[in-house]
């Protein structure tokens, strides 16, 4: 699975500007720590959609800058949330669903939220990313449009939502 065409983006709020290459491939590495951190923080998710299954996450491993797997439990269904650095300078996240890859997202940071595209996305600066991750990392859009597979669980405008429990 490739990253998407072009290289990533990473908006620096601190400065109001991306951060420069070769600087940016540590980016990746902070976002796998925050990610840990609310794991760690915060276990209780809800599938915003009719059902409002509650999901439950907890912290499995964390290497610092280098790795976070985050298991997940929504009914009686159990996965995982991987992430890595990818040498596109891309965030990788492998999600699995009972042991068996279910889909892949590359994560930036174009502006205050996170955009995830599917592996060989153009990706064109502009373009609407068909998943979002907000910027304190509370909730979670994916469509279908990106990740065909799915379809199957979105809701009827095609999206997968989900949020932290407040």
């Amino acid at each position: 699975m490739t990253a998407p065409a072009r290289p990533p983006s990473f908006f620096n709020s601190l400065t109001g500007r991306d951060v420069d290459f070769p600087a940016s491939l540590r980016e990746p590495g902070f976002l796998i720590d925050d990610l840990a951190g609310d794991a760690r923080n915060w276990p209780n998710w809800l599938l915003d959609d009719d059902s409002q299954r509650r999901i439950t996450i907890s912290l499995i491993e964390h290497v610092t800058e280098e790795r976070v797997v985050i298991g997940f439990v929504v009914d009686r269904v159990q996965g995982t949330v991987t992430a890595t650095p990818d040498p596109s300078g891309y965030l990788r996240v492998v999600v699995t669903f009972e042991g068996a890859d279910y889909l892949t997202l590359f994560v930036e940071r174009i502006w205050e939220e996170y955009e995830l595209w599917p592996p060989g996305a153009a990706a064109a600066i502009g373009d609407e990313a068909p998943g979002h991750l907000g910027k304190h990392r509370s909730w979670v859009s994916i469509s279908a449009s990106g990740w065909p597979v799915l379809a199957a669980i979105a809701n009827s405008h095609g999206w997968l939502n989900v949020r932290q429990l407040e």
